[in-house]
Formats: C-alpha cells, sequence, structure tokens
C-alpha cells in the first residue's frame, strides 16, 4: 500500500516517521544511530532546517523538523538516500 500524499504544513513543522522495510529494526547497532545523526548534520550544512525532536529507535526514527515545503523535501530525499547506502553497505544488503 502506497503512503498518503503528505500534507503540506502551514507552520512549516513537519512529524515524519522514517523506518525499514516490513518495519525492520533498522538503528538497533550504535553504529546505525551515530550515522543518522552524522547524515542530518551534514545535510544541516547544505538545507535550512531545525530539528525540533528526534527519537532514534532500533526500528524506526520519528523526526519533528521544521523547514519550508522545498526544503522539506530535498531533506528527505537526502537522509533516505544517504542513510539507505549507509545500512545497505554495513549489513551487506545488495
Amino acid at each position: 500500500m502506497p503512503r498518503q500524499a503528505r500534507i503540506k504544513s502551514s507552520t512549516g513543522i513537519y512529524h515524519i516517521m522514517i523506518r525499514g522495510i516490513n518495519k525492520e529494526q533498522i538503528f538497533n547497532r550504535v553504529v546505525h544511530k551515530n550515522k543518522v545523526i552524522e547524515i542530518i548534520k551534514n545535510i544541516r550544512e547544505d538545507i535550512e532546517f531545525d530539528v525540533i525532536a528526534y527519537c532514534i529507535m532500533d526500528n524506526h526514527l520519528p523526526l519533528l523538523i521544521k523547514a519550508d515545503e522545498d526544503k522539506f523535501e530535498r531533506f528527505m530525499r537526502k537522509l533516505n538516500i544517504k542513510y539507505a547506502m549507509h545500512y545497505n553497505k554495513i549489513e551487506k544488503r545488495y
């Protein structure tokens, strides 16, 4: 089932959830938790956004961020691609 289309926020604040396929535990190792934080910091150097809150759990990462819609979309694209590349390399998923 595809996800529902994202509704544009009038405040610029978005609650997002990042999780693996079939709710797989993609943050269950310290190396993965550290990497996702590093990726978010690196993206912050290119795209202006504010992280209001986050909580890295073993099977998902809820984030509350504030950003313009175009910056939010770029942030999500970069985060998902960079983390997937990291995870697949470390876990030898080709």
